[in-house]
């Protein structure tokens, strides 16, 4: 979140005007935030329990506290897909076979995704189309 450093650094104003991250550590406190900011974490816990957090990472050359869900499933074989929207509900407690077709990112390891469900018509549960006012609100 926010300010990560490195290709991927970023701190976006948030809803009250001020920087995301000044937000997320006002609403929820600087040690939730030091999970999200290596250094912030090294600040408030020490380096002894980054460590011990996130020492396997780091022996990977990976910065612990960056998304470290996604490091963990990943380096388990699990794919994570978030932020999905559309039709959801038409799905929801069906067997389906679900894709995610990935953009073209040169040594990335995620991507915006197009998500497609292959289901049978006849097991389509019967739930009005969701309907998208592009470019309003």
């Amino acid at each position: 979140m926010g300010k990560n450093g490195g290709y991927v650094g970023m701190n976006l104003i948030g809803n009250s005007g001020k920087p995301i991250t000044d937000e997320y550590i006002e609403k929820f406190g600087i040690e939730a935030y030091a999970e999200f900011n290596k250094d912030t974490f090294i600040d408030v816990f020490g380096k002894d329990k980054y460590m011990g957090a996130y020492g396997m990472l780091e022996n990977h050359g990976l910065e612990g506290t960056w998304e470290p869900c996604h490091k963990l499933m990943m380096g388990n074989g699990i794919v994570g897909v978030e932020n999905l929207g559309g039709d959801l509900d038409k799905v929801v407690n069906k067997r389906f076979k679900f894709m995610a077709f990935p953009i073209r990112w040169w040594l990335g390891d995620g991507s915006m995704v197009r998500c497609v469900a292959e289901i049978d018509e006849d097991d389509v549960n019967d739930v009005p189309d969701r309907v998208y006012n592009y470019g309003g609100f």
